[in-house]
């Protein structure tokens, strides 16, 4: 498999919310009755850069993909996101050139439509409807690009202070098809902002199944992390 593909891959697997929000906004993960109620506070012209960066046995270093995220609109709880993913150079590939695309996504972190392109950037996690107890869990899909789709499960492990910031820490299970090439599973967590629901950071571990062009060869299968850092 090409490195290409694997970073692709990597990069539209990690379940996370990148939202950056460059001004204070209400609280979005609020405390109701036993439970919390997680959102995200959308506005117009909010800027979100992060890396991520993915390490495995088929890369000979950590590779790092850039993303910037920019609210162009937001209408009835709904933005409208701009999405500019570089990729890192590969072998003879020197196209640094970032892909863009838009999409609209709501108040929970569910992308709303087809998005316009077919890199999306990282995925966003689909909140609950209604509020989740300490060790609660929630399902969500994820269309995270053409072709490629996500089930996840999330689960709030805890709402806790540090430096003086509500962070609350949503664990992640994913499995999903990436169509003729294969499947994907993945295990991690994320930390969100109680602030704004946005990320603090976040990790996974992938595991990939590869289809075979042979039809008498067996799958073959890698390992590899994801990290994100907010930039």
């Amino acid at each position: 498999m090409q490195l290409k593909n694997l970073l692709l891959i990597g990069a539209l697997g990690l379940a996370l919310t990148t939202v950056q929000a460059p001004r204070p906004a209400n609280a979005q993960v609020t405390k109701s009755g036993p439970g919390y109620l997680l959102r995200i506070k959308w506005v117009k012209g909010q800027v979100m850069k992060y890396n991520i960066t993915m390490s495995g046995s088929m890369m000979p270093k950590p590779q790092v993909i850039s993303s910037i995220m920019t609210v162009k609109d937001v209408k009835n709880g709904i933005a409208t996101v701009e999405s500019k993913v570089t990729m890192p150079s590969t072998g003879s590939s020197r196209n640094t050139k970032p892909q863009v695309s838009t999409m609209k996504i709501d108040s929970r972190g569910k992308v709303i439509g087809e998005s316009n392109g077919s890199l999306t950037g990282a995925a966003t996690p689909t909140f609950p409807q209604g509020p989740v107890k300490i060790g609660q869990s929630w399902k969500g899909d994820m269309s995270v690009s053409q072709g490629m789709n996500l089930n996840a499960t999330y689960t709030l492990i805890s709402v806790k202070t540090v430096n003086g910031k509500m962070i609350a820490e949503v664990g992640q299970r994913v499995t999903g098809s990436m169509g003729e090439m294969g499947s994907m599973a993945g295990n991690g967590k994320v930390e969100i902002y109680g602030t704004d629901g946005s990320v603090r950071g976040g990790n996974m571990a992938m595991s990939l199944t590869m289809k075979s062009s042979d039809s008498k060869s067996q799958p073959s299968k890698m390992n590899f992390t994801t990290k994100i850092t907010r930039v």
